[in-house]
């Protein structure tokens, strides 16, 4: 899914008005790298789902990896703020086979974070975050 999506990209895009905002090519690799070396046991948090292509990354190398969070919860929590966009996403990740193993949130990641930790804290789903990706605008990463 995730080549398709760059394909799309490649393909289809240049020469339009538009662009894709997906962090692919030498940036997936750099991203798959992370998930290589973060430590397993915990969840991977990104904020900024948008089409759900890193989300589908980081599942398909945590999977991989033998990671699958804490017992049956999913390996990867991704924050979105617009509905449509998290709608896209679980799509995407249906599609590409990785739905159970990513859980999408909608909201702002200043409601969403506070909510999902105290979750993890009293349900044990599980004991950490293993590393996080801040996919969203630039001015909100300070408070994230």
């Amino acid at each position: 899914v995730c080549a398709a999506v760059e394909s799309f990209g490649e393909a289809t895009l240049p020469g339009t008005r538009h662009w894709l905002k997906v962090a692919g090519g030498p940036k997936a690799e750099v991203l798959t790298e992370v998930v290589r070396r973060a430590p397993v046991g915990g969840v991977a948090v990104e904020v900024g789902t948008y089409c759900g292509y890193s989300s589908a990354l980081f599942a398909a190398a945590r999977a991989a990896r033998g990671s699958r969070g804490g017992g049956s919860a999913p390996s990867v929590a991704t924050v979105e703020v617009d509905l449509v966009h998290a709608i896209v996403a679980r799509n995407v990740l249906m599609f590409a086979g990785a739905a159970h193993l990513v859980e999408t949130l909608v909201g702002h990641s200043e409601d969403v974070l506070p909510w999902l930790a105290e979750r993890m804290q009293e349900k044990s789903l599980v004991p950490c975050v293993d590393f996080a990706f801040l996919d969203q605008r630039g001015s909100r990463y300070a408070g994230d």
